[in-house]
């Protein structure tokens, strides 16, 4: 699978100005997150194109829910995912898209030793993304603690030729956040 959306701030991306009103937000309920009382926002791109598409320029609309702190606008937890659907079965080889999300591409290969035989249907490929947020005391704002990934979609084994559903599920942390800094003079020679 390849992805160039599972960066742990994308979501956060959707809330900026200029992206807001690609989406439509609903307020669904209050949660506590570490004692602190936070509305949890549902969020689902309705405009087109989508931010995120495949390689072939497909669209890819996210839905999700934001963790956000009413009295000051902290965003403490993030979840997307999209959803596309893909095609299993019928007579022919189902083959990844080497470029895109969840998209199969069908080829007939002549002398195939493993044709993939029996009734076409439809399965979906998706992607869901969670990512938490803590206070770093150092730089005294909220950072990227652990970023949870779970993506499912159709493939056809290699070995076999037989239609699977392929699930990967992936998990990481942050720590150890460094504020870079630069600092320049001007030298006027003489």
């Amino acid at each position: 699978i390849q992805r160039n959306f599972n960066v742990p701030t994308t979501a956060l991306f959707f809330l900026q100005p200029a992206n807001q009103t690609r989406f439509r937000f609903t307020k669904k309920g209050e949660e506590r997150i570490e004692a602190r009382a936070v509305w949890t926002v549902r969020y689902q791109e309705v405009q087109r194109p989508t931010i995120i598409r495949t390689s072939q320029g497909k669209d890819m609309p996210v839905t999700g829910t934001v963790w956000i702190d009413p009295t000051d606008g902290r965003v403490f937890k993030t979840s997307m995912q999209i959803t596309i659907e893909g095609r299993l079965g019928g007579q022919a080889d189902l083959t990844s898209d080497p470029g895109g999300f969840g998209e199969v591409v069908r080829r007939q290969r002549p002398g195939d030793p493993h044709p993939v035989f029996g009734r076409e249907r439809s399965v979906g490929s998706s992607a869901s993304i969670t990512v938490t947020y803590r206070q770093d005391q150092r730089l005294g704002l909220l950072v990227p603690a652990e970023m949870s990934e779970e993506y499912q979609g159709p493939a056809t084994s290699r070995f076999s030729g037989r239609d699977t559903v392929t699930r990967i599920t992936t998990r990481a942390t942050y720590s150890d956040f460094k504020r870079f800094e630069t600092g320049a003079r001007v030298v006027i020679p003489k």
